[in-house]
């Protein structure tokens, strides 16, 4: 970065980079968070820390736990396969609270359904690589 650079310049360059959305960026330097118009020095190190989107997206959906399920009977696995979010799938099923791998919609889909309709080819793989997941549970009704 350019001598002078302020950290929104830092997440701007991160966000182009990593992908990461500027809300979930807290730059941290020693013990403080780094507003958006402080200034960087020269050498002097930063901390990126990436806070989850999963929170924001469950209160979004209506969704009081990452085991809730909507009114057609969607988990949130199904939400974030359906909307094509990779990332937010990976973060589901790594939650060592959320059961609901084999969980079917009202239509008696599950989110392998949704995951497949999108092409979301690796969130696919990690269901079927899930120790909790089975075909037959997770069959079209």
């Amino acid at each position: 970065m350019p001598e002078g650079a302020r950290v929104q310049q830092l997440k701007s360059h991160l966000r182009e980079e990593l992908g990461i959305p500027s809300a979930e960026m807290k730059l941290i330097s020693g013990t403080r968070v780094l507003g958006p118009g402080a200034a960087l020095e020269p050498g002097q190190s930063v901390a990126l820390v990436r806070s989850s989107p999963l929170p924001a997206f469950l209160k979004r959906k209506g969704l009081a736990s990452v085991n809730a399920t909507a009114r057609d009977g969607s988990t949130a696995l199904h939400l974030a396969a359906a909307q094509g979010d990779a990332g937010l799938c990976f973060e589901i099923l790594a939650d060592g609270d959320f059961t609901g791998a084999c969980a079917v919609d009202f239509l008696g889909n599950s989110a392998l359904h949704r995951a497949a309709e999108r092409g979301l080819t690796e969130v696919c793989a990690a269901l079927l690589a899930c120790k909790d997941f089975t075909m037959a549970a997770a069959a079209n009704r």
